[in-house]
């Protein structure tokens, strides 16, 4: 009966349109600072073509349409 989605679930999908259909991990935390002030990068940078580039360049469009 409809589609629920977390808003980060809804973050991603919105990101994924932006950037012509490339899906990346989402992530939550840029960075940690340990107690001795290490700066660590989580490494979860996996990506994948969701939609071809040219449908999400007309979601694009359509979501365009709906602003203007």
């Amino acid at each position: 009966e409809g589609i629920m989605l977390t808003p980060l679930q809804l973050a991603g999908l919105v990101a994924t349109i932006a950037d012509d259909g490339r899906w990346v991990q989402p992530s939550l935390v840029r960075y940690t600072i340990d107690q001795k002030g290490k700066t660590s990068y989580p490494h979860h940078k996996n990506s994948e073509q969701a939609v071809s580039s040219a449908t999400a360049r007309q979601v694009q469009d359509l979501l365009k349409l709906t602003v203007s």
